[in-house]
């Protein structure tokens, strides 16, 4: 097949998912070509795909005030939105003139939908590995989510109902936008059975699971001592959605069997980074905040540690708990969204409840029986290669793609 991508990915798991699903289908004999907007990170593949092409996009400054967000409310539309779908139009004429046999679309990391399957006449596929979180989870303080009752006959009061309005209204704006834009691809694949639910939930969108897989060549074994360091690792952006401020409160709760903290982070928010570091300093967590690092040094993360921890809120799959797995690390997990698909109690890792002093016990009890921790960490690698096996995510993509093909009542080019 001839396949066009399109991506905004940053770095991180989701963008290894790509570069993984690069390297495969070239292997395969499929002819790639790539469109990414400036902000996309680079795959380390891109060196296998026939075009490598990068398109401007110019998202306007979020400035202008009330009067231009009630013009925006208004018309019931938004420059920045309309800017991402010109830049779609633009990438999909071009895509056009290599007559590719469908469109593969990962995820923005501006809007998560991406805009393009509206301006295709080819089959479209969308990787999408969750919805946009912020407009649909009350984590994120919800922008629908009423203001407090009490108004006064104030102008500082006017400004804030205006503005409380304004709000509300671009975020339905984003809504209708997603909803149309997602609705426009011909297949919608996600990571786990718990995305599929929340894409329904988000979009009205049913979606198909498609796994994901561990490279075990790249995510080797570790040796690790026999004695315990007292090393925990997480790795993620350190954000809200991650759960930070509660690790290093469940590390506090461990109490000296855990001696260093490591986050390998390929994104800090600042406010996040803030609240991190200052539960640190209260709790008394020693805190190794690494970012923006590369693969040999995330090798190295994982291979300073005995367990790896992992608490975000809902997240959709949670690919670096098995990352960690496949280099020998026990994992020890809350409960909670995807994982629940991933780490399976006594097999890879630790499962427990969103609760800090049950989770540091977990963590306590596996660094003081290093053994203990050794040998799960062994069982993890091999259910991650009986499991999670990367030629068989392929598979399942590529059958994915031909079905959508298919569907459409075409055939795959031969060139």
């Amino acid at each position: 097949m001839r396949i066009a991508i399109w991506h905004n990915l940053p770095s991180g798991g989701g963008l290894r998912v790509l570069d993984d699903q690069i390297r495969a289908l070239a292997s395969l004999g499929h002819e790639l070509h790539v469109w990414a907007p400036p902000s996309a990170a680079r795959c380390d593949a891109i060196d296998l795909v026939a075009t490598d092409r990068e398109i401007a996009l110019d998202l306007p400054p979020q400035r202008g005030g009330q009067l231009r967000g009630l013009a925006s409310a208004w018309r019931g539309r938004r420059e920045d939105l309309d800017a991402f779908a010109d830049h779609a139009a633009r990438c999909a004429w071009e895509m056009s003139r290599i007559g590719p046999d469908l469109v593969l679309a990962h995820p923005c990391q501006f809007f998560r939908v991406p805009a393009i399957a509206q301006y295709l006449e080819v089959p479209s596929v969308l990787f999408l590995q969750e919805p946009n979180r912020r407009l649909y989870e009350a984590i994120f303080d919800i922008p629908w989510k009423a203001a407090p009752a009490a108004r006064t006959l104030r102008p500082s009061s006017l400004r804030a109902f205006v503005g409380e309005f304004i709000r509300v209204e671009q975020a339905r704006i984003q809504v209708g936008a997603e909803t149309e834009w997602i609705r426009a691809f011909d297949e919608v694949l996600v990571n786990s059975s718990f995305s599929r639910e929340s894409v329904l939930r988000a979009y009205g969108r049913l979606s198909r699971v498609s796994p994901l897989g561990i490279d075990t060549e790249r995510f080797r074994f570790q040796e690790r001592p026999a004695r315990a360091r007292g090393n925990v690792c997480s790795v993620g952006a350190l954000v809200l959605e991650k759960n930070p401020v509660f690790l290093v409160r469940a590390m506090a709760a461990a109490g000296p069997a855990v001696r260093r903290f490591i986050w390998v982070a390929n994104y800090v928010d600042r406010r996040q980074r803030a609240l991190v570091e200052r539960a640190a300093a209260e709790e008394g967590v020693s805190l190794d905040l690494r970012v923006s690092v590369g693969d040999d040094d995330l090798l190295h993360s994982y291979a300073e540690a005995d367990v790896f921890v992992y608490a975000p809120h809902l997240e959709p799959f949670g690919l670096a708990p098995l990352e960690a797995n496949a280099t020998g690390l026990p994992v020890v997990a809350v409960a909670e969204g995807g994982v629940r698909e991933t780490i399976v109690d006594g097999v890879n890792g630790t499962v427990v409840e969103h609760d800090e002093a049950s989770f540091g016990a977990a963590v306590a009890e596996l660094l003081g029986d290093i053994g203990h921790a050794r040998a799960l960490g062994a069982s993890a690698r091999e259910h991650v290669i009986a499991r999670w096996p990367l030629d068989r995510s392929i598979e399942s993509l590529e059958a994915s793609l031909r079905a959508a093909l298919a569907r459409r009542g075409g055939a795959a080019s031969n060139r």
